[in-house]
């Protein structure tokens, strides 16, 4: 196995894939990269697939995929230049994955190569009560208020389609402390498909680190869901390919 490109691009690769994902596992073909992993909590799904003309070099050989642990990945990654190089093989004469970063100087990495793992193949079957086309930047900020009625990432917020837009709020318990944010066509909205009252709720502590991270790719990102169902968040990124993710929904008991 061998992948050589640009580090900044494999950089955000590993970005916005590993928000909810403590190891990353890109199958390799011919066509280019895909990834398709569910969270441990089986909460969360990300997918991603990239055309296999931003690489350099993509060569699947007889493993056919690269797996690794984020913390290490992102170690290696953290002082890497605008025009570095990273190159990624296995197995080097340890029998180990190497990870070289050249540019003004050579750097290498070496780490344990995780086993190979079948990738997540259903899909949640939604057909959406709304389509939404958003600006992530007013999405990142509208997710970020909610966390003012409780800690960072802890807690849920409230997602409903209005005659006016998409209104995102949180609420204590206790009533003491709310927040509203309302996104509105022609600024944050660029296209809507839905009638008003179609509601659901998502915990903070998924949503928010996928909008975090979709935000250093993604200018937009169409939001597909329904009452009480999941979310679908289709990131426009700036390549050939897709980077989509799934979230189920805060649901009620009784």
């Amino acid at each position: 196995m061998r992948i050589k490109c640009k580090a900044e691009l494999w950089k955000n690769l590993v970005e916005v894939c590993s928000p909810l994902l403590g190891e990353l596992q890109f199958n390799i073909s011919e066509d280019g990269l895909m990834l398709s992993q569910l969270d441990e909590s089986h909460t969360a799904l990300t997918i991603l697939e990239l055309s296999a003309e931003y690489f350099e070099e993509l060569d699947a050989g007889d493993e056919g995929y690269i797996r690794f642990a984020v913390t290490d990945m992102k170690k290696a990654l953290k002082r890497i230049k605008a025009d570095d190089t990273i190159i990624l093989s296995f197995p080097d004469e340890f029998g180990n994955l190497e990870i070289v970063v050249e540019g003004k100087r050579r750097r290498a990495f070496r780490t344990k190569m995780l086993n190979k793992e079948k990738p997540w193949e259903r899909r949640p079957v939604v057909v959406p009560e709304a389509r939404l086309k958003v600006c992530t930047e007013g999405l990142l900020m509208a997710v970020e208020d909610a966390t003012f009625v409780g800690k960072k990432d802890f807690g849920y917020f409230e997602m409903e389609t209005t005659a006016t837009g998409l209104a995102v709020r949180a609420r204590e318990e206790s009533g003491l402390r709310s927040v509203e944010n309302v996104l509105l066509p022609g600024w944050d909205i660029m296209a809507m498909e839905a009638k008003a009252g179609v509601k659901a709720s998502y915990s903070m502590a998924y949503f928010n680190p996928i909008v975090r991270s979709a935000y250093k790719l993604a200018g937009i990102i169409q939001l597909e869901y329904g009452t009480d169902m999941p979310i679908k968040l289709d990131c426009q990124i700036p390549y050939k390919g897709k980077l989509i993710y799934w979230l189920a929904p805060r649901v009620e008991k009784g």
